[in-house]
């Protein structure tokens, strides 16, 4: 009697744990079944070298590894790197949740139909570099509706996995396109492009010293176009990607090569399109064609690289919506093309050019250095001037471009559209000096009319800057701190402000420079080089007029530096 109770207790027991089992296994709970593996993908996802995803016959879909990844089948594509790896990261991440044996379901009367594996609704095959295939069948999701059940071909078992798996697999053809208008990633340079409108309108622009220009027939140039709106149309085409594909779509019927009556669909035929044909160096040969509206900011393109009709940004066609790409400037140039700068007002000519070195130099009304950073300023007001131009009862400046040595005749402008608030005097640089203490080897200060003059020559084998004993000069320790105060202030050596361009022997009167109160001679250590003389004059608001050598120039001389230089340098007195 114990033992038949005993039987009938296993038995029990027996046939609660299968009902458990079988329970949990279908609501993608782990079991005690062996999981075999965990995760689907056993190699590494950069070893895959083949897919082919297979949902039904008119979704299946083969990429093959090359350079880079490609779509061959059902039609040939080239394909985005990152959607790729998104499917193989999903199975490389599919950790297997739970698992059971089909055998074990038999015998409890479940087959894979159950599962929605008899039918799966993808099957996907993954093959690596070495040749290994793997092909897993995925089925139904789980009731819990959160993972779903996966086979393994050659495996009698059945894996639950997450259900973004299945989602994955999901995803349109379409979506893998890679998007780009090109077959690179990116668009060469561009050398020169053609835009032709229908049969009859045809325009060709190059690309040469820095500009563009539009190419009549025999490739001769002819009028300057506008090469800001260009570029700003080459680059909008190398940015822009379509936002969907129309054609191919991957039809059992379609054909290899679109025919003339699906372009002619999409405004793509060669009566109706606008065409744009874009070289590199090499003559390597881009090419779109844009058709009808597809939408209010969309419309039809063909890219003929890869045989695709895509919808695509309206703004495209917008950008070429005046082929000509007209420059409607009094100087149709580029602010690097002009070499060339000559303005004049109130019978002073001011002329700049651009050295080797890619520097401005003033050649008139004095030769120096030019402020680079307010002539490049004034270029850019003078290049942005369009006609018509109204002058009557204003201020003008006669205003000159250089393309290389040619120079543009003279216009007039007025004033304020050059200039502003500004002054043509700041076409000088406000540097005054810009010598480098190792190259002086005396400086000598003469003031009060030259009655007092104190001397300090540099004495090289001690590297010190020692006091000079002329006759009558005083002597002493050198002052370090205000020696380098001054030896500061000479490199550079850079005025607040020019208060005067080419000035007369006359002039310095009115700035007390004809009798300087402060003389620093500067000599160095260069055989035959010249002495140079910085004269300080007059005080004035933030400073003191002060000019060099010559008086090619009257500069204001800030204070900081006119203490430096008035300051004494004698550390004692010995005397």
């Amino acid at each position: 009697m114990n033992n038949r109770r005993l039987y009938l207790w296993f038995f029990v027991a027996a046939l609660f744990l299968a009902s458990a089992h079988v329970y949990f296994s279908f609501r993608g709970r782990p079991t005690h079944a062996l999981i075999a593996r965990a995760v689907l993908l056993s190699d590494s996802p950069n070893d895959i070298s083949a897919i082919n995803i297979e949902k039904d016959s008119s979704a299946t879909a083969s990429f093959v590894k090359g350079r880079c990844w490609e779509l061959v089948k059902p039609y040939a594509a080239s394909v985005e790197p990152r959607q790729i790896m998104r499917l193989l990261d999903a199975f490389a991440t599919a950790y297997i949740q739970s698992s059971f044996d089909t055998r074990e379901l038999a015998r409890l009367g479940r087959t894979q139909s159950d599962f929605g594996l008899e039918s799966p609704r993808a099957q996907v095959l993954l093959e690596s570099a070495s040749g290994a295939k793997n092909v897993y069948a995925i089925g139904n999701p789980t009731p819990t509706g959160d993972g779903v059940y996966v086979a393994v071909g050659g495996e009698d078992m059945i894996y639950v996995v997450d259900r973004r798996l299945l989602d994955c697999v999901n995803s349109p053809i379409q979506d893998y396109r890679k998007k780009s208008l090109f077959v690179e990633d990116r668009l060469d340079p561009v050398m020169s492009f053609d835009i032709r409108r229908g049969p009859r309108a045809f325009s060709r622009f190059a690309y040469s010293k820095g500009s563009w220009r539009r190419l009549q027939e025999g490739e001769t140039p002819d009028a300057p176009v506008s090469t800001s709106r260009v570029n700003q149309f080459l680059q909008a085409l190398a940015e822009a990607r379509a936002d969907s594909f129309v054609w191919p779509v991957g039809a059992s019927n379609e054909p290899p090569v679109a025919p003339a009556s699906l372009l002619a669909g999409y405004g793509l035929d060669a009566e109706s399109a606008i065409t744009v044909t874009l070289r590199n160096a090499a003559g390597t040969a881009n090419q779109l064609s844009f058709g009808a509206s597809a939408s209010s900011n969309q419309v039809y393109a063909l890219i003929q690289n890869t045989t695709a009709i895509a919808r695509v940004p309206a703004k495209l066609v917008e950008l070429i919506a005046d082929s000509d790409f007209n420059d409607s400037r009094l100087y149709p140039y580029e602010r690097q093309e002009v070499q060339r700068l000559c303005l004049e007002a109130d019978d002073v000519v001011y002329s700049l050019v651009k050295s080797a070195k890619g520097t401005w130099e003033m050649e008139s009304p004095v030769l120096a250095p030019a402020n680079g950073t307010y002539v490049n300023g004034l270029l850019a007001n003078i290049l942005a001037l369009k006609a018509p131009l109204e002058t009557a009862g204003e201020p003008v400046i006669a205003v000159s471009v250089g393309i290389g040595k040619e120079m543009e005749p003279a216009r007039q402008i007025p004033s304020r559209l050059v200039l502003g608030d500004s002054s043509l005097q700041e076409l000088r640089s406000q540097e005054m000096l810009d010598i480098a203490p190792s190259e002086i080897s005396r400086l000598t200060f003469i003031s009060n009319g030259g009655t007092t003059t104190r001397t300090f020559v540099y004495d090289k084998p001690r590297k010190t800057w020692l006091v000079g004993n002329p006759a009558g000069a005083e002597t002493g320790e050198v002052d370090v701190a205000a020696f380098a105060a001054v030896l500061a202030e000479l490199h550079p050596l850079k005025a607040e402000r020019i208060v005067k361009l080419k000035v007369q022997p006359s002039d310095l009167r009115l700035y007390g420079l004809e009798k300087p109160r402060l003389v620093v001679a500067i000599d160095f250590s260069t055989p035959g080089a010249v002495r140079r003389n910085l004269q300080i004059g007059e005080a004035t608001q933030g400073g003191a007029y002060a000019t060099v050598g010559a008086a090619d120039a009257v500069f204001v001389l800030s204070d900081r530096a006119v203490t430096a230089f008035s300051a004494s340098l004698l550390k004692t007195n010995k005397r």
